[in-house]
């Protein structure tokens, strides 16, 4: 499966790799062209053997005159090896640009992917990863992916090419040099498929480590007020430390695994580089073997052995890239949401029927227990209970952030769960309690809701939401930068701002899920005003604690438990007992003590 995932980043760019791959076996086949040159050279010009070609090159050296010839021409194997290196080096470039180029374009492809399904899962599978470990798995690990494709992939198929041709050119050389020259390149396979084996788990470990060090970190910067406002810097800077220590730890324990391999297996490489030498000097001694053929066994077993001994580092990075695919596979292997584009359309006027609705966590937890409620077009509604009570998880159930487990929620008569999502949520817009602001221009942000609003557009939207007067304030207006998630604006002026951008949106239902707490009574009387205007095409639906704003909508609900345990106007609920009355007494209490005070 996780091979599959790398073949599809792979589409479009598999010829030009294979190209590559294809000039790395060419300039292999070059690189031990340079040994045979030599050989022939020392045994058939310096010496006077009879040189071992193949039948059409054993004709063309006795036409040029043989030996002689190449005695008095030594510059022409000096120019051969030279010309060898120059092509191998060609070739050698045209593999690292093709292995490049396909790499870069795989990983552009493997990251779009990636972003993309993140954009489209679902609402309640987002929890499942935390922010940090999400950017290193579109960063650090995708980066350990394209390392792997351009650099390790091909150090594999070199690997193979070298044996390939070296192992049947030592053999037609010498069989028995060939043994003696080739005793312990077996033990250092073994060695390296032993050192992959124990090294794939310490990565895995060092990559989890350095996902929950990087999710901290990000929080850390992100909630940076809320450190220095309580004093916990030397807190946050411990938590850090823990987590840098505990990297640094799982680290060096790949690194000691790595200069354990590469210390036997630079010892075992010297080893079978003096079993040759000595065993191939006592052959020349006896004159079984010649000068030039172990000076070329010499030369070939010098390019063999250093990729052999970085098999063990290739087959750790293979292991380091298995981890990092299967990382990503782990987010894309979960189903995107379904139904954005495909269900129904039908025209929206802002009628809601909820009948028996319940809904419940994947963990099995049931948040809402048999909601029935009717909403008529035009009408405003207001939500109280405590916290817990399942209040925002009936207003995600109404965009579709999540899907009513039991029972029907119908929009204008049309099953909800019928209507193509992306369509829906173009007619229901929610207001959250904690708006999410981008660090762009308040423009910029107010356009986030429709791309094509033109500017007396946007300054009605901002008007409505009271926040015109508040931009004016600034002295770029409405290009005014407002930092990392609104950080330059108060939390009230956030609010108020992301209520203009979704009034930007003028839809036929709007959910405010306590979107004004941090509005001053004042200003939100005034913005319940403004929103007189659009009574007649806005269903209004507003969550809140606070009894002033609950007390201006045609009905309240009050949930408990998951329930609506009653219902009605504000003047009939605080005549009657009941969580409202309670609430209501406890704040009007307050306003007195204040007004009292004040």
């Amino acid at each position: 499966m996780q091979l599959k995932v790398l073949l599809v980043a792979m589409r479009g760019s598999r010829r030009t790799y294979l190209a590559g791959l294809a000039a790395l076996a060419v300039a292999t086949i070059f690189l031990f062209l340079g040994p045979q040159i030599l050989r022939i050279t020392l045994d058939s010009v310096l010496a006077n053997e009879p040189p071992r070609l193949p039948e059409p090159l054993l004709g063309y050296w006795s036409n040029l005159g043989g030996r002689t010839f190449f005695l008095h021409r030594l510059w022409l194997p000096a120019a051969a090896l030279a010309a060898t290196a120059i092509l191998q080096g060609l070739f050698t470039c045209v593999q690292g640009r093709a292995t490049a180029r396909s790499s870069e374009a795989a990983v552009e492809r493997l990251r779009t992917a990636m972003y993309n399904h993140i954009q489209r899962l679902p609402y309640l599978d987002m929890d499942r990863f935390s922010t940090g470990d999400l950017i290193q798995r579109c960063t650090s690990d995708i980066d350990t992916i394209r390392r792997f494709i351009s650099l390790e992939a091909p150090e594999i198929v070199r690997t193979l090419a070298m044996l390939s041709i070296a192992v049947p050119m030592m053999l037609s050389m010498d069989p028995a040099l060939t043994v003696l020259g080739l005793a312990l390149v077996p033990v250092l396979f073994g060695f390296s498929l032993l050192f992959f084996l124990r090294v794939q788990r310490a990565f895995e470990r060092m990559d989890e480590s350095e996902a929950r060090m990087s999710t901290m970190l990000q929080e850390s910067i992100t909630g940076i007020r809320v450190v220095r406002a309580f004093g916990r810097q030397r807190y946050e800077e411990d938590r850090f430390s823990q987590h840098n220590e505990e990297f640094r730890h799982l680290t060096f324990g790949v690194i000691n695994n790595m200069a354990l391999y590469w210390s036997v297996s630079s010892w075992m490489s010297m080893l079978q580089v003096g079993l040759l030498l000595v065993g191939g000097s006592i052959l020349v001694l006896q004159g079984s073997v010649s000068i030039g053929v172990l000076t070329a066994f010499l030369t070939i077993q010098t390019h063999l052995l250093f990729p052999v001994r970085m098999l063990g580092r290739v087959l750790a990075n293979m292991g380091q890239m298995s981890v990092a695919l299967g990382r990503l596979q782990e987010v894309l292997r979960v189903p995107i949401e379904q139904q954005l584009d495909e269900g129904q359309r039908p025209e929206v006027r802002g009628g809601l029927s909820l009948q028996n609705v319940e809904f419940s966590y994947p963990d099995g937890s049931q948040v809402l227990h048999g909601i029935n409620c009717e909403i008529h077009p035009g009408e405003r509604i207001g939500i109280l209970g405590p916290t817990g009570s399942g209040k925002s998880t009936l207003v995600h159930l109404l965009a579709r952030l999540f899907e009513y487990s039991g029972g029907s929620i119908r929009i204008d008569g049309v099953e909800l769960n019928t209507i193509a999502k992306r369509h829906l949520r173009s007619q229901v817009a929610v207001v959250l309690q904690e708006p999410f602001l981008f660090a762009r221009t308040i423009r910029e942000n107010l356009r986030l809701a429709r791309a094509g609003a033109r500017d007396e557009e946007i300054i009605e939207a901002a008007r409505t939401a009271c926040f015109h007067e508040v931009v004016n304030g600034f002295s770029q207006g409405y290009d005014t930068m407002v930092g990392e998630r609104g950080v330059t604006l108060s939390g009230g002026q956030k609010q108020r701002l992301a209520l203009a951008r979704t009034l930007l949106r003028d839809t036929p239902v709007l959910i405010l899920d306590d979107a004004m707490s941090a509005v001053d009574t004042e200003t939100e009387a005034e913005i319940r005003q403004a929103l007189e205007s659009r009574r007649d095409r806005l269903t209004t639906i507003m969550v809140s604690h606070r009894i002033t704003t609950l007390a201006a909508t045609d009905r309240i609900l009050v949930m408990d438990d998951g329930r609506i345990v009653d219902s009605g106007r504000h003047e009939e609920l605080i005549n009657r007992p009941g969580l409202y009355q309670r609430v209501w007494q406890l704040q009007h209490q307050f306003a007195l003590q204040e007004e009292a005070a004040g």
